[in-house]
């Protein structure tokens, strides 16, 4: 394969990723009593938010390499995403909500009457985190397709085109089917009877963490930086910081806040089933509200039956 193949396919798969975010959060976003253009919106807000996240933790790599004496180029790192994408979706979310109590401002001052839309933090991010994940499970098999955060040197493996074309461990194949497993597991928990609204954020974030710090294991790092700080990478130190911060968030939710699953929203309804729903019910309607349409049937009936004796 090419390198320029494989930057055309790494690049699809932030494409990929994208178009799989927006997808999963349009059609799950009944659930969150949120619109198509909302949940477009901050659909495209979260992977942007994703991206500039991993280019804040890539610079930061990249610096304390420097201070290590090492040359290191990483532009984007997974772990950035996981940690910056959520204080700059609260930043927007905070804006949207200044945004509401302004338009509620002026319609008052008008003398007319504004609604505002549903909004809370909480379900928003219930709703966003499954299609984050996918996100990122999809960058990191683009990965595999550049040869970039390969894995340490193994018998067996794919080959690293960014390490003197080495065989290595395949490490990105590994993380992207964890973060696909992560994206399920948030999806379904929030079907779980003790769910609390607001738990999928730090419940995918910790399973992340502890997926991260076993895969780095077998990804490759300078010498240098591969026993940081007390035999552990970077990467780990950050791990276990999102794990006691995530930890806590999930035991302050489930301590303080109500259980509250999700309920089953269907996806897709059959025109000819909601016409029949609708028809059945109208029909209910008329016989509950107005039960006279129904009794003049009754006496033509019996008045027929007793013409026919006299007949007889």
């Amino acid at each position: 394969m090419s390198t320029q193949l494989r930057g055309y396919l790494y690049i699809l798969s932030y494409v990929l990723g994208a178009l799989l975010l927006l997808l999963i959060t349009v059609l799950r976003r009944k659930a969150y009593h949120t619109g198509l253009p909302r949940a477009v919106i901050y659909g495209l807000i979260t992977f942007f938010s994703g991206l500039c996240g991993a280019m804040l933790a890539g610079l930061l790599y990249d610096l304390i390499a420097f201070i290590k004496g090492v040359t290191a180029v990483m532009s984007v790192d997974v772990l950035g995403a996981v940690i910056f994408t959520m204080p700059l979706l609260l930043a927007v979310f905070y804006i949207e909500k200044a945004l509401l109590k302004r338009l509620e401002r002026k319609a008052a001052q008008a003398g007319q009457t504004f609604q505002p839309w549903h909004i809370s933090f909480r379900d928003t991010t219930d709703l966003l985190i499954p299609g984050a994940f996918i996100v990122l499970a999809c960058i990191k098999a683009g990965c595999a397709f550049r040869g970039c955060c390969f894995g340490i040197e193994c018998s067996w493996g794919v080959t690293a085109q960014f390490y003197y074309h080495k065989t290595v461990f395949p490490v990105q194949i590994f993380e992207s089917a964890s973060l696909f497993a992560i994206a399920v597991a948030s999806h379904y928990i929030q079907k779980a009877s003790f769910y609390r609204r607001g738990l999928a954020a730090p419940f995918g974030a910790f399973l992340y963490g502890i997926a991260r710090f076993f895969w780095e294991f077998f990804r490759y790092n300078p010498p240098e930086l591969r026993h940081f700080f007390i035999g552990l990478t970077i990467w780990q130190l950050f791990c276990i910081l999102v794990l006691i911060i995530t930890g806590v968030w999930c035991y302050v939710l489930i301590k303080t806040q109500p259980r509250e699953p999700r309920i089953k929203v269907k996806l897709f309804t059959s025109k000819v089933k909601d016409q029949k729903a609708k028809k059945d019910k109208s029909s209910a309607t008329i016989k509950e509200w107005i039960p006279h349409l129904t009794q003049p049937k009754k006496k033509k009936i019996a008045h027929n039956k007793k013409q026919n004796r006299k007949k007889r």
